[in-house]
């Protein structure tokens, strides 16, 4: 069933087009922002801004959360995945240059960014998640490791 209810997770995310990523401030306020995304395999791959509050805020507690959903008017359609994990900065050329790859195949408009030194590639590594399937049952969670 863990195996189903992952696999089940996994496609949504790789579906996904954004994540609400949900970190915390140095005052220990939750902060919260869409980001543009990847998957592979178990990690959220994004972009963001070494100048940023998000990358301070993460540098200060790398312990994150994601939330994605497919919302509906009829509720019985809606689906929600939680899912959270520790973020780390992505240091590989190699992979640095498939993540800005397979971004520009995801997101086609980012091909036409400028190269910015101050662009970093980090990545969630994910450790639980909680699947909201309103087809299943209204509200109900399942709750799974990755």
């Amino acid at each position: 069933m863990n195996e189903e209810i992952k696999s089940k997770a996994r496609d949504f995310l790789s579906r996904g087009r954004y994540v609400q990523l949900a970190t915390v401030t140095k005052e220990k306020k939750p902060s919260l922002r869409n980001v543009a995304y990847v998957l592979e395999k178990n990690k959220i791959y994004f972009l963001t801004d070494k100048r940023s509050g998000k990358f301070k805020e993460i540098e200060n507690n790398p312990n994150v959360a994601c939330l994605i959903s497919k919302d509906e008017d009829d509720w019985s359609k809606t689906l929600q995945l939680k899912v959270a994990g520790k973020t780390y900065l992505e240091t590989n050329k190699n992979i640095v240059n498939k993540v800005f790859e397979l971004l520009g195949e995801k997101y086609p408009g980012f091909k036409d960014f400028p190269p910015d030194p101050d662009f970093v590639v980090m990545y969630i590594e994910l450790e639980s998640g909680a699947l909201m399937d309103n087809t299943k049952g209204f509200f109900i969670s399942e709750v799974f490791n990755f």
